[in-house]
């Protein structure tokens, strides 16, 4: 069976997100250039993201480019474009935040067979860790989707003891203006959000909520995202056996959003290689990837939070009376 990649082009964004995963950089408010970030080799150059891209292609992988936003600089909208030239478009989707849809990247979009957009809400909301704007420039950019014909999953992340009247409302606009599927996102404490434990939905709750979304009708179809526990759909945790993640300077990690605030693997258990100078088929057969093919379904990047959380927690207190801890 192929497996899906998540492909980090780029840590460069658009927004700057109190709690994002990959600890990206506002292109808009740093001196930092992606030139810099490849002289360091913190993001792969151009040509080694060839490479990645031809060995996942030649290995049938299904990728989802992501970031960062990976519309937002001209390389990157070309080795998205060159992997339209290298599989189907029905292998390719990305992940994008809201974005100015200029002629280049509605260009880049007719490439791509699915878009994942993220969207919490449909107006501006102060308790959210979104910035002005967030919320508005995405309904644009799905708006401007839908209009080009493509095939748009709405992506929400759910925290703890979410809006439920709000959610509903944005099921009902989603339903409105023709989007195929809604993906509920559990909050990870992870990347800049790693000390709020506090903000994640308790397993507990997690029946409630999906019976909650199970009394909403409409043609927009509702998933959930995998650390969902409860439904009568069987949920497994894909870290391996069917997803992997590769960050932005190659590193090969076995599950996206396992990732310190710094955006680096949570642990060196969750880094399995480094591309291009593995290719994918040896990093997979390898034996950090057999031990990570025998997780028995259980969701290893929140289970390894809840060991390292108590630790985590020690350290922040420590902080606030002036002793120098690390957070991970």
């Amino acid at each position: 069976m192929p497996i899906d990649v998540v492909y980090n082009l780029t840590r460069f964004c658009n927004w700057d997100c109190k709690d994002c995963c990959i600890n990206s950089i506002k292109s808009s408010a740093t001196d930092i250039k992606k030139t810099d970030l490849q002289a360091s080799g913190k993001e792969l150059a151009k040509s080694d993201k060839l490479k990645v891209l031809k060995d996942l292609a030649d290995n049938n992988c299904n990728i989802d480019f992501s970031g960062g936003n990976p519309l937002l600089h001209k390389e990157d909208m070309e080795i998205i474009e060159y992997a339209a030239q290298l599989m189907p478009c029905e292998k390719i989707s990305a992940s994008i935040a809201g974005i100015n849809l200029n002629e280049d990247r509605i260009n880049t979009l007719k490439a791509i067979g699915k878009i994942h957009i993220t969207l919490d809400g449909l107006h501006y909301d102060m308790k959210n860790s979104r910035p002005t704007g967030f919320n508005e420039l995405a309904i644009k950019t799905i708006k401007k989707c839908l209009e080009l014909g493509k095939d748009v999953r709405v992506v929400t992340v759910l925290k703890k003891n979410p809006d439920l009247s709000s959610l509903a409302k944005i099921h009902d606009y989603l339903c409105e203006i023709g989007v195929n599927e809604w993906q509920l996102l559990r909050f990870y404490p992870v990347g800049r959000a790693i000390n709020k434990r506090s903000e994640t939905i308790e397993v507990g709750q997690h029946q409630s909520i999906i019976n909650f979304f199970g009394t909403l009708r409409g043609r927009t179809q509702i998933k959930f995202q995998h650390s969902f526990k409860g439904g009568s759909e069987k949920i497994e945790c894909p870290a391996v056996t069917k997803s992997i993640g590769i960050l932005p300077d190659g590193r090969v990690v076995a599950c996206p959003w396992g990732l310190d605030a710094n955006g680096e693997p949570i642990d060196k258990r969750f880094e399995l290689g480094k591309t291009p100078e593995q290719k994918i088929k040896d990093v997979l057969s390898s034996e950090k990837a057999y031990k990570w093919r025998k997780n028995e379904n259980i969701c290893k990047t929140f289970e390894f939070l809840s060991l390292i959380y108590p630790t985590i927690e020690k350290n922040l207190q420590l902080k606030r009376i002036g002793v120098e801890a690390a957070i991970v």
